[in-house]
């Protein structure tokens, strides 16, 4: 037996928490990234999956993910 084909249909809509959650991860990505160094920046564009990307996913995590993130940024 074979399994019934899955229908491709539009994807669901994001919510509103998933949309700010996304919001505030651009944000902060694109404050933390201005932050770095012009190198630093040459490097995580050349060499997405790099050493430099992940520190700055990883920084750009924590901080998106705190309560109090966004008022450090403004």
């Amino acid at each position: 037996m074979t399994k019934p084909k899955r229908k491709r249909g539009r994807p669901k809509k994001l919510t509103a928490k998933q949309l700010e959650m996304a919001r505030r991860y651009e944000s902060v990505w694109h404050y933390e990234f201005n932050q770095l160094a012009e190198y630093r920046q040459k490097r995580i564009i050349e060499d997405p999956l790099g050493v430099s990307a992940a520190e700055l996913a990883k920084k750009v995590a924590r901080i998106a993910e705190s309560d109090d993130a966004l008022d450090e940024l403004n």
